[in-house]
């Protein structure tokens, strides 16, 4: 036979606020400021697999390269 361990209301009242606090807890990467907007874009095959060919960001060097040709155009004006 189990007997019933008797736990004091005030340690049962703090586990529950603890509970509480880790169901709070937000998951998954922090807010950013300037989130980016999810595209489909189509390239050239040629142009990709260049980029592609740098490794690993290639996306983000892609980005940069369009933020470049942006900042020029608009220093342009």
């Amino acid at each position: 036979m189990t007997e019933k361990s008797t736990v004091p209301y005030d340690e049962v009242s703090e586990l529950g606020d603890v509970q509480h606090s880790i169901r709070s807890i937000k998951k998954g990467r922090p807010a950013i400021a300037n989130r980016k907007q999810v595209i489909s874009l189509r390239l050239d095959r040629d142009v990709l697999e260049y980029f592609k060919a740098g490794g690993k960001g290639y996306q983000t060097r892609i980005n940069q390269v369009l933020a470049d040709y942006v900042a020029k155009q608009t220093a342009k004006s």
